[in-house]
């Protein structure tokens, strides 16, 4: 019965580790590792996306309000692409700052 358990257990260790150690990595796309055309293409392709816009920052990028929540509003997101210095590849959604006109 020992033997069984060990074995039960060896077993679930082993199949852990390997789903750990196998899965593939979730990488967001790195905007401007891109170029410009290319980036904003995959913001108007999939609607909204988180993007790395260097090697530490990242940010949801959207085509266009609807995919705000309500009450947000769009701001212009830019990035440095590979081929332009300020590529504007989609919107952001913010909360409206308020006592601004």
């Amino acid at each position: 019965m020992r033997s069984t358990i060990a074995a039960a257990r060896m077993a679930f260790s082993l199949s852990l580790a390997c789903a750990l150690l196998c899965a593939p990595s979730m990488a967001r796309p790195a905007a401007y590792k891109m170029s410009c055309r290319r980036a904003s293409g995959l913001v108007v392709k999939e609607g909204a996306v988180v993007l790395n816009t260097s090697d530490a920052t990242f940010e949801r990028v959207v085509r266009d309000q609807s995919f705000c929540e309500r009450g947000e509003q769009i701001m212009p997101a830019w990035v440095q692409a590979t081929d332009i210095a300020s590529c504007m590849i989609g919107y952001t959604c913010e909360e409206p700052v308020s006592g601004i006109p």
